[in-house]
C-alpha cells in the first residue's frame, strides 16, 4: 500500500475485510481532500463496515448499490434544495481464494489486472456513488475472474496519475502509470511500493502535491 495523503487528513481510505471465507478490498477517492475528504472517508469507512458485517453482503454490485444510498441518506441529498453533490469513485474485489477468482466492481474506478508482465484495464461504471446522480438510475455491475498464482492486481486513486514534476511540470498521466506499474511487475510487493514512492517522490521534486495519492497491489 502506498498512501500519501496531500494533507495530515486524507479523502483516500482504503480497507478490508473478511466475510465467508472471502478477502474483501477497497479503495476509494473521495470528493475534496483535507478535512472534507476526510469526513467523507469516514462516511464511506463506516458504511463499509455496516454493510459486510452487519449485513453481512459480499457481492461488490450490492455493496456498492448500497454505499450509494447510504451516502444520499446520510447527506440528504434526495430531498430537494440539498446542497451536497459529494460522493465517491470507489473499487471493491472479493477474493475467493478457495476456487481462485475475484469479483471486481468498480464505481469510476477501474482494475489493472497484471499477467505476465501484461497489464489488462478492467473498467466498471462510468459514475461513482452519491452526488448529483439519481439514485434510481446508478446501478452496478460485476465481472468475476479467474486468477492463476503469479497475478497482481492494483487498485488505484488518481493522485499518482494527477501528479505534475517532471522537467517540464507537466502530470505524469496514466500511461506513463502504466508504464510503472509493468517496469516494476518482477519485484516482490514491499519493493513495488518503495520503487512507486520514490519516484514519485523524485517525479515531484519541489512541487507540491496535486492530490491525495492511494495505490494498492495485491498478489496472488
Amino acid at each position: 500500500i502506498l498512501y500519501k495523503p496531500k494533507d495530515i487528513v486524507s479523502g483516500d481510505f482504503y480497507w478490508f475485510g473478511e466475510l465467508n471465507g472471502l478477502n474483501i478490498v477497497a479503495v476509494a477517492d473521495c470528493t475534496g481532500h483535507g478535512v472534507p475528504g476526510a469526513f467523507m472517508s469516514m462516511i464511506g469507512h463506516n458504511l463499509l463496515n455496516s454493510i459486510v458485517h452487519t449485513k453481512k453482503v459480499s457481492d461488490p454490485a450490492e455493496i456498492l448499490k448500497q454505499m450509494n444510498k447510504g451516502i444520499h441518506r446520510i447527506l440528504k441529498q434526495d430531498e430537494e434544495g440539498t446542497p451536497s453533490f459529494d460522493g465517491m469513485d470507489i473499487a471493491i474485489v472479493t477474493i475467493d481464494k478457495a476456487h481462485k477468482k475475484i469479483r471486481f466492481g468498480g464505481a469510476n474506478s477501474p482494475l489493472y489486472y497484471m499477467r505476465n508482465e501484461e497489464i489488462e484495464i478492467i473498467h466498471g461504471e462510468a459514475y461513482g456513488v452519491g452526488g448529483a446522480h439519481l439514485k434510481s438510475v446508478m446501478k452496478y455491475t460485476v465481472l468475476e475472474l479467474p486468477y492463476r498464482k503469479g497475478d497482481s492486481i492494483y487498485l488505484s486513486t488518481d493522485g499518482y496519475a494527477d501528479q505534475f514534476g517532471g522537467d517540464k511540470g507537466r502530470k505524469l498521466m496514466r500511461k506513463n502509470f502504466f508504464n510503472l506499474l509493468t517496469a516494476i511487475e518482477p519485484f516482490n510487493m514491499p519493493d513495488q511500493g518503495k520503487h512507486m514512492n520514490q519516484w514519485f517522490e523524485e517525479w515531484k521534486g519541489t512541487m507540491d502535491q496535486t492530490d491525495d495519492t492511494l495505490l494498492m497491489g495485491i498478489r496472488f
